[in-house]
């Protein structure tokens, strides 16, 4: 089975588009499109790759990829706008999908609950991060916490109810309606729950 998986894979080799191909990648994170530089990117890669794969189709491969990259600046514009007053705000997420959105608008991770999903976290684990909690709660500093709706929140509930914090969810964009601005809908309610958890100091 392998053999001929690996027979296959070759065959496929120069058909294969790999989107974040050459993306500095921040420890191997593979969720590079949860960042709005990173989605660009990654249609540019797409985009040049089906244009080389089917190039009599070319044309129109890259008028509609660059018509989608301009919805794409266009939201980062307006993600700037709303959320760098908060830049150096702490988020604890859920799990690590976040690194590159973290980057891009100046957010400080000080904790992720699940390092990978569905590995629930020791006791010890989840004293860090209450203690990671109450140390910026006393310091006054901004700092929210956030769940996946894709993922059970028991964990974010508990470290809620042990500190005060509201659990907010984040969409990393993998699940949920499909369209075409399925994307960008996404990142605007992700815009939304930020500004609304780093205002109210992590409470509702």
């Amino acid at each position: 089975m392998e053999d001929f998986l690996e027979k296959a894979l070759a065959q496929k080799k120069d058909a294969m588009i790999v989107a974040a191909d050459g993306y500095p990648l921040i420890d191997d994170n593979a969720h590079v499109w949860v960042s709005v530089a990173g989605a660009i990117y990654e249609v540019e890669r797409i985009t040049e790759g089906l244009a080389r794969l089917d190039p009599d189709y070319a044309a129109d491969y890259r008028k509609n990829g660059q018509a989608y990259i301009q919805k794409l600046t266009q939201l980062s514009q307006t993600m700037h706008t709303a959320l760098d007053p908060l830049a150096q705000g702490n988020i604890i997420t859920f799990h690590e999908a976040f690194p590159y959105f973290a980057q891009e608008f100046n957010l400080k991770t000080v904790a992720v609950i699940e390092r990978e999903p569905g590995t629930i976290p020791s006791a010890k684990e989840m004293a860090e991060i209450i203690g990671i909690i109450k140390t910026q709660l006393k310091a006054h500093a901004q700092i929210a916490l956030f769940a996946e709706e894709q993922y059970s929140s028991e964990s974010a509930r508990v470290i809620a109810a042990e500190t005060g914090l509201s659990v907010y969810e984040l969409d990393p964009g993998v699940t949920g309606d499909i369209h075409k601005d399925a994307y960008i809908a996404a990142m605007e309610s992700n815009t939304k729950v930020l500004q609304e958890a780093l205002t109210t100091g992590g409470t509702h």
